[in-house]
């Protein structure tokens, strides 16, 4: 649970005062019925004003280009809260709304490596989602300004190099609100 507000006055060097409202809530809930099970969910909103051409504006889209390999040497990796189903940045408001819910569950504790290689597998587990997200700029037109999908992942969690965890994702993601379609994705970095 978060909050944070940014002012930006004219004192500080800006040209016209603007000011940045953000929040966001994070829960798990343990399934009873399985070991390991989870149901998590992800809200993100925020709220921007000022002059316009001095506001900037929320951006909300899919995963960004990655390196796997530079990242994944220099212990980077894409973390926090994605649109997913949807091309990078995509959208764009001064006002957002997302949701993300997930049921997580484990497939396979592996913990071992494959010889004498500087890698140890640990877990492998799945994800189902939903994403959905309200973002506009001016009125509010919730025909234009609602995005959704729904998608799976799968999740490795290994150790490289004797002492660097990561986390890979693979993922299929199927946008379901304009612009319709789906897209694969294979990522370094957890989820939220």
């Amino acid at each position: 649970l978060g909050m944070s507000f940014e002012l930006h006055p004219t004192w500080l060097g800006n040209l016209d005062p603007s000011w940045v409202l953000t929040w966001n809530a994070d829960g798990y809930i343990p399934l009873p019925w399985a070991n390991g099970h989870v149901f998590a969910t992800l809200y993100r909103g925020g709220l921007r004003g000022g002059p316009e051409s001095q506001r900037g504006r929320f951006f909300l889209g899919g995963f960004p280009e990655q390196d796997l390999v530079q990242d994944l040497l220099n212990r980077v990796g894409l973390f926090g809260s994605f649109l997913r189903g949807y091309l990078p940045g995509a959208f764009a408001g001064d006002v957002y709304h997302q949701a993300s819910f997930e049921y997580r569950l484990p497939i396979w504790d592996i913990h071992r490596g494959p010889g004498t290689l500087p890698l140890y597998l640990e877990k492998l587990n799945g994800a189902i989602f939903s994403d959905m997200a309200l973002i506009w700029e001016g009125s509010l037109d919730p025909e234009e300004a609602y995005k959704a999908s729904v998608g799976a992942e799968l999740h490795l969690s290994a150790t490289f190099l004797y002492g660097l965890p990561t986390t890979f994702r693979l993922g299929y993601a199927h946008a379901v609100r304009q612009p319709i379609g789906g897209l694969v994705y294979f990522v370094l970095g957890g989820g939220f």
